[in-house]
This record gives structure tokens, sequence and C-alpha cells, in this order.
């Protein structure tokens, strides 16, 4: 098996599991102002969590 077929997995079950994420989500959340809102507040707090890891690489 060569690389990039296994790289090509890879994204197709981030892709894949991404779209069922944001399906089990928009099940959850009937109004899409809350799942934007949710989403938004999820990806600034990845985004601070992760400003240590993002800064020690040089």
């Amino acid at each position: 098996m060569s690389r990039r077929s296994i790289w090509a997995r890879k994204d197709v079950r981030l892709v894949f599991g991404a779209v069922g994420t944001l399906l089990l989500l928009s099940i959850c959340f009937d109004n899409p102002n809350r799942l934007a809102t949710f989403l938004g507040l999820l990806v600034g707090g990845l985004a601070f969590a992760s400003q240590n890891a993002v800064l020690s690489v040089q």
C-alpha cells in the first residue's frame, strides 16, 4: 500500500467524520444560529487551548 493511498483513506475518513458530526449536531440544534454559536465557541476554545502547542513549533 502506497503512502498516497494511506493519506487518501485518512482524508476520506476525516471528511466523512466531519460531515457525520455536523449532521448529528444539526439534529440536536434545530436552530442554525445555535449551531453556529456552538461551533464558534468550540473552535475558539480549541484555538485557545492549543495556543502553546502552536507557538512552540518553530
